[in-house]
């Protein structure tokens, strides 16, 4: 036998086996996999719900089977389109999860891990949440961020990514009503951008040598209610899983852009832009001077050599302002992350900042904005994303309640925070660690 076939031969064997352990392991609870009833960790955790096709943008809409909505209207949460429920009233099951028992048997979890325990009033049922406060921590909320012992925690963009909510996917624009207004608009008259399907192009003329041309991007309020579909909308926190739910919804300043951009033969620019309640946060590709650079405002921050791998024929970039911190990435490569002070701010810089706004011409509603000079540009996959939005019992997003944990006890919260019952809602928030069952990962 050929050393490649005794290799190929092993290989097999070796798979065999380790496939015979994992089966093994499950069978003895080490790896236990169970399905997902609850809805307290949509939408990156579905328990049984329903599922509809939007009729306008043909986006999947997943709504919770133990409340869906009494008047039979669905709310599509990328176009905002009203669907009926009487279509499809199939019960899904829950996503399929494997507990991973080893995990938390040799080491304390992580902030952010999703975990497994028995129920404080009722150790008979399992629950799954987020853990988002460590042993000894005074957990609070502000403005929708996690702050432990006054400070802000803030995530990684691999992190960000895991836990982001979908909120507007260009690839699924409206079919049936052809007149609405497009999500991402042309800044002038005079732009040099067009559109090409769900795709944009920036043809500048030969020669021309101006400043950024403007793309900005406008939200709709996907949640029903009596403001109109396409009437231009902060993002709120509105969860489409909770269609039954009535409550009053938070601006939501956390968001990131992302999207696959290509470049021309010229050396000219690329710029993504996030507004957030007070500033202006931009990233601009030099291709010409081989650098990225970013700013706040009209100040330059810093800037950094370009990677060669952003010349590529197409691009994933994804930016976003997520607590208190700038984040930007090439390919999945990491490029900035830029932390700044406290959430808060400062007083003054917030006065002149808002004053600026004021007299600034573009619209304070479009929070995002991508600009291009220079070279031909293409970019298409827009998609928008919004963080989780923590709020205390009361539906509130600042700081009216602070927990206090124990030396050994984790502050855990479900990803659908308006409806899932957790540390929030406890006698004793604390979840001690010596009744995890174990780390939860997502198999289907």
């Amino acid at each position: 036998m050929t050393p490649t076939g005794s290799f190929v031969r092993w290989g097999v064997l070796a798979l065999v086996i380790a496939a015979g352990l994992i089966r093994g392991a499950g069978w003895r609870g080490v790896w236990p996999a169970v399905r997902i009833t609850g809805g307290s960790m949509a939408p990156n955790l579905a328990g049984e719900h329903y599922c509809l096709i939007c009729r306008d943008c043909q986006m999947v809409i997943r709504y919770d089977a133990h409340a869906p909505p009494r008047d039979g209207r669905v709310v599509c949460w990328n176009c905002g389109a009203g669907n009926d429920h009487r279509v499809d009233q199939k019960v899904r099951m829950g996503q399929r999860v494997l507990i991973d028992r080893w995990a938390c048997a040799w080491r304390t979890p992580n902030r952010w891990d999703i975990v497994a325990f028995p129920m404080p009033n009722h150790p008979s049922r399992w629950a799954v949440k987020r853990i988002v406060g460590l042993p000894g921590e005074r957990i609070e909320f502000r403005r929708g961020d996690v702050v432990a012992n006054g400070r802000t925690v803030r995530k990684s963009l691999a992190q960000l990514r895991r836990m982001a909510v979908l909120v507007h996917d260009n690839d699924h624009p409206p079919k049936r009503e052809l007149e609405l207004p497009p999500r991402w608009k042309r800044k002038s008259s005079e732009s040099r951008w067009h559109v090409e399907g769900t795709r944009f192009v920036f043809q500048p003329h030969e020669g021309e040598k101006k400043g950024l041309d403007w793309l900005g991007y406008q939200h709709w309020p996907g949640y029903a209610g009596v403001v109109q579909r396409t009437q231009p909308s902060p993002i709120m926190d509105n969860d489409s899983y909770n269609q039954q739910l009535s409550r009053r919804l938070n601006v939501v300043t956390d968001i990131m852009l992302a999207c696959r951009i290509r470049i021309g033969d010229g050396e000219g620019c690329v710029a993504l832009e996030i507004t957030d309640l007070n500033d202006r946060y931009r990233v601009e590709l030099c291709f010409q001077h081989r650098q990225l650079v970013w700013f706040r405002n009209s100040d330059e921050l810093s800037r950094i050599p370009l990677p060669r791998f952003a010349y590529a024929r197409g691009v994933l970039v994804e930016f976003a302002w997520c607590d208190g911190q700038l984040l930007f990435a090439i390919d999945g490569h990491p490029q900035i992350r830029h932390e700044f002070k406290s959430i808060e701010g400062d007083r003054t810089h917030r006065r002149v900042t808002e004053n600026r706004q004021r007299s600034d011409s573009r619209d304070p509603i479009s929070r995002m904005a991508i600009g291009a000079t220079g070279t031909e540009v293409t970019v298409d996959r827009l998609r928008v994303f919004r963080d989780l939005h923590y709020l205390t019992p009361d539906y509130v997003d600042h700081h009216r309640n602070q927990w206090l944990l124990g030396p050994d006890e984790l502050f855990v919260v479900g990803d659908n925070i308006p409806l899932s019952q957790d540390s929030r809602h406890w006698p004793r928030p604390g979840m001690p660690i010596e009744q995890l069952w174990g780390r939860v990962w997502g198999i289907q």
